[in-house]
């Protein structure tokens, strides 16, 4: 493993008792790496971590769950038209969702906005629906980007509506069995199917996980056979393939396990069999280039890229509307070169090509990363856990794992430089690390307080950020030495009054860095009944640990 040392020391100074690791590269079996013990939630504390052993996905739930929106739009498995661009109200109107979901009332004006949105709006983050999930919108929907879970829950119920299933069983018939994801569940340990969350409840391992980039990348390759193809010797492959024999043409399709045979006549079977001279069956191609996917559907009229999930990769809003960053003075530089795509955040090169796609996940003592580089189809999937007894919460501090793990083999300078800017999160464990992270993420703390205040109470989206004397030092690149300093954001929303749920868990320095679900969630108090059972946040800010259905008390 490279840089063992310096991986050693940073998972002892961060209390790490355990990582996972899984890398993929077109050609070669999925080669996972495992290093330290299981953390005292898991069902045998301190245990040897193995490549199967699960862990809490977090936030890398999120992309699981775009995947599965992105294949049954494409599949056209919904009971009525429904595209990217379809509004989720005509599924699920938004104040039924509000009502029977989250207990709030709405606007008639957030109404008229809110039933606009769209699943291209959601998977991209900007929705405009606010991190805490108040009734009212931070901007008109598809022209920003505000990070969140609340829309995210929103289409999830939408689509579980639709489909009359939970979401657990939707991710097992179209992405857990078809790409033999065995280890992977929306279902938490010890909780129920209802309680399943798409932003944050996935349990995995980096070797499944990496089985989906596989599958989304649409990495493809083509094979000779000396005789014809049947799925059962074909179901272990990692990706999709052609398959050229002598006398046929085939097409394994990995996104959902299916063999069939492409119908060609003699002269242009030969024709494949001129073009790909060089392949034996001992000297496959593993990832044809897009020129010879070209040659295929030339000859065959055969296409294999499913354009509904690349969309994933189109950059869909750029992060020069990530207001929270440009608050917390993230450079212009480094978020001109970030998007964010259908699930995932983007980085793109000096021409605008996206060269690499990327998610990270905070929650509880839960971290992870996943980066995909776009030109090699290569990926690596970081999960991480966290020592409760060394943090004295269920808490970690995995990513400081990641440029050491995932910087290597992906593309992140500037993903990174966004990440650990916006959040205050520690990259290393220099001197300092620790108090450094706690000073930085309890300004922000108090940035998004003062935001979700607003959202909350002012008609305006203009707040104060009040800064509490720290360290000048560990601030430098907060951009401010001031105690206190406005911030403005320019979108008006409506005057008209609403019903607004208790308010949510109050930010302290206990809170810490958990500013989201996820990428900073707001951790609850762990009571003495709760001891030793793992905690969800599935919408964050609230003082429950689940958004509250109907009849619960």
């Amino acid at each position: 493993m490279k840089y063992k040392e310096e991986i050693d020391e940073r998972m002892i100074k961060g209390g790490i008792p355990g990582a996972s690791i899984a890398y993929f590269k077109p050609g070669e079996p999925i080669r996972p790496e495992v290093i330290g013990k299981t953390d005292v939630y898991f069902e045998t504390p301190g245990a040897k971590v193995e490549p199967d052993t699960k862990f809490g996905a977090a936030s890398l739930s999120k992309a699981v769950f775009s995947y599965l929106v992105l294949k049954m739009i494409s599949d056209k498995k919904f009971t009525k038209p429904f595209t990217l661009d379809t509004p989720i109200s005509e599924i699920l109107p938004i104040q039924d969702f509000y009502k029977n979901n989250l207990g709030k009332g709405v606007s008639k004006d957030f109404i008229e906005e809110a039933n606009k949105i769209t699943p291209r709006m959601v998977l991209s983050h900007s929705s405009g629906i606010p991190i805490n999930g108040a009734p009212r919108l931070e901007f008109p929907p598809g022209t920003a980007y505000s990070y969140g879970n609340t829309a995210l829950y929103y289409l999830q119920k939408a689509i579980e509506k639709d489909q009359n299933m939970s979401l657990e069983k939707l991710a097992k018939a179209e992405i857990f069995q078809p790409l033999n994801m065995v280890h992977s569940s929306f279902v938490a340990p010890g909780s129920t199917e209802d309680k399943s969350h798409a932003a944050n409840t996935l349990h995995t391992t980096p070797s499944d996980y990496a089985r989906l980039t596989s599958a989304w990348m649409q990495v493809c390759g083509l094979i000779k056979m000396s005789e014809n193809p049947t799925n059962e010797n074909q179901k272990d492959s990692i990706t999709s393939r052609y398959i050229l024999t002598e006398t046929g043409f085939f097409y394994y399709n990995k996104l959902d396990s299916t063999l069939h045979q492409i119908k060609l006549d003699q002269s242009k079977l030969e024709e494949l069999q001129h073009r790909f001279a060089e392949v034996t069956e001992d000297k496959p191609i593993n990832n044809l280039s897009d020129e010879q996917l070209a040659e295929v559907t030339l000859v065959t009229e055969h296409t294999h890229k499913n354009e509904t999930l690349h969309e994933a990769f189109k950059p869909q809003i750029s992060l020069m509307t990530d207001q929270w960053a440009k608050d917390l003075k993230v450079s212009d530089k480094d978020r001109q070169h970030l998007a964010w795509g259908l699930g995932f955040g983007l980085q793109l090169d000096e021409q605008g090509k996206v060269t690499t796609a990327f998610h990270s996940g905070d929650m509880n003592q839960w971290r992870g990363w996943v980066a995909m580089d776009m030109e090699t189809k290569s990926s690596v999937v970081l999960l991480a856990n966290g020592n409760e007894e060394l943090n004295k919460s269920p808490h970690g501090y995995g990513h400081v794992l990641a440029e050491l793990i995932v910087g290597p083999e992906v593309k992140l300078e500037h993903a990174f430089n966004w990440f650990f800017q916006k959040f205050g999160l520690a990259k290393n464990v220099e001197p300092g690390w620790k108090e450094g992270e706690e000073e930085r993420t309890a300004v922000i703390g108090k940035y998004v307080e003062s935001r979700l205040s607003a959202l909350n109470s002012s008609v305006e989206l203009k707040k104060t950020l009040v800064m509490e004397p720290t360290r000048k030092d560990n601030l430098s690149d907060l951009g401010t030495e001031s105690e206190d300093r406005a911030v403005t954001l320019e979108h008006k929303h409506s005057t008209e009054t609403y019903k607004v749920a208790p308010t949510g868990q109050k930010i302290t320095q206990r809170f810490k860095s958990r500013v989201l679900d996820e990428i900073r969630p707001v951790e609850p108090e762990v009571t003495e009944s709760q001891q030793g059972k793992e905690h969800s946040s599935p919408s964050p800010f609230q003082t429950t640990l689940k958004p509250k259905l109907p009849g619960e008390d």
